[in-house]
């Protein structure tokens, strides 16, 4: 009779023996039973948690945290985001996403939190050129595991958008984040918050 493997057995020991190893190591020793966690085809890894926390708070200390936040500044200080707003809300949300290079360099993250109200969740932060859709898909799979029936945000519009809805020239349609996010199925929901370039934003999912 064959026997099955069991892979959790297999692991223990394996980290037990060699646990003077990183874990990056140790894992490949038993491949293909184990594969990285989160790995994707573009060799980048996504991290949750404590250490998306890790990663973020050690980009700040370069210029890495600014360039990523940079596209999504906003409004001067008025509006907007930047590191130093980063830094000031890590804390205030649990839910931490971030995707890192095969050098272990930040390349994009979200902070989100949990709202009671309609069973929704709400992402404060979200940024990273060139892994936004990656990032973005995996924040809709997560929230849909979760049972969460609506994912809310507020998108920033640049301030040529803003002069130019002032002059009754655009709307927020026109911004280009804004229209990213209608393409992954958000909707336009309230008023624009003038002063800080906010475009409140919801998907309901199914």
């Amino acid at each position: 009779m064959q026997r099955h493997l069991n892979q959790g057995k297999v692991w223990n020991a394996v980290r037990q023996t060699y646990s003077h190893y990183d874990p990056r190591y140790t894992r490949s020793l038993v491949a293909p039973a184990f594969k990285p966690r989160w790995r994707s085809q573009a060799n980048n890894t996504f991290l949750r948690n404590k250490h998306a926390n890790y990663s973020i708070r050690k980009a700040n200390k370069t210029e890495q945290l600014t360039n990523i936040v940079l596209p999504i500044h906003g409004n001067g200080n008025r509006g907007g985001v930047n590191s130093g707003y980063v830094m000031r809300v890590l804390r205030n949300n649990p839910i931490k996403y971030a995707i890192v290079g095969s050098n272990g360099m930040l390349k994009g993250f979200a902070l989100l939190k949990n709202i009671r109200v309609n069973h929704s969740r709400y992402i404060d932060v979200i940024a990273g050129p060139g892994v936004g859709h990656t990032l973005m898909n995996k924040i809709i799979s997560n929230a849909k595991a979760n049972q969460k029936s609506r994912i809310n945000l507020k998108a920033v519009i640049s301030q040529n958008i803003l002069n130019k809805i002032n002059k009754g020239n655009a709307t927020v349609n026109n911004n280009k984040l804004v229209q990213w996010y209608k393409g992954k199925g958000y909707k336009v929901r309230g008023a624009l918050n003038f002063y800080n370039g906010l475009q409140p934003m919801s998907l309901n999912l199914p």
